[in-house]
């Protein structure tokens, strides 16, 4: 027979193919369990945060805030004229938090899905209540980036409701 025709009994080719082979598949493998524990850390990451603030008082009288002025039809944005005030405190400190979420989603850090499924409710009631606050914040300091990271994702969940597929980060 030919040599040509004998190269599978070559054992420094198969040698080669399996290192190849072996190299390839160990990569993929690799690959794989790093983009599955950044999922995972994520995941956890989010979970540390819902439970870091849920309960804490500054979370409650900041939703006790948005809740007096929104049963009794009292107008939220006169808050920002006074902005020394407790009241005023226990909204920013609500909305930066939410904030702060927002931001760790848009850059990646954050499970959004997470979020989502623990907040969704929540978040849309927090941000619909505090719209008007928002709007006069930014208008008294000329500032309209103020809570914009927090507007991104609230346009975001409301536009792909409770379950629906997120569209990517921009």
């Amino acid at each position: 027979m030919e040599p040509a025709l004998e190269w599978y009994k070559n054992a420094e080719l198969w040698m080669l193919i399996v290192t190849v082979v072996s190299v390839i598949a160990s990569a993929k493998g690799v690959i794989y369990q790093v983009k599955k524990s950044r999922e995972t850390s994520k995941r956890l990451k989010a979970f540390d945060v819902i439970n870091s603030i849920e309960y804490k008082p500054v979370h409650e009288n900041g939703l006790k805030v948005l809740r007096e002025f929104n049963d009794n039809e009292k107008t939220i944005s006169r808050l920002v004229e006074d902005k020394y005030s407790e009241q005023c405190d226990d909204i920013l400190e609500l909305l930066n938090h939410y904030e702060y979420l927002a931001v760790g989603v848009k850059e990646d850090i954050l499970c959004e899905k997470t979020l989502r499924k623990a907040n969704y409710t929540s978040f849309l009631i927090i941000y619909e209540g505090s719209e008007e606050f928002i709007t006069s914040l930014r208008k008294k300091y000329d500032a309209p980036t103020v809570f914009s990271e927090l507007e991104w994702m609230y346009k975001r969940w409301k536009k792909a409701g409770y379950d629906g597929p997120l569209p990517l980060v921009d």
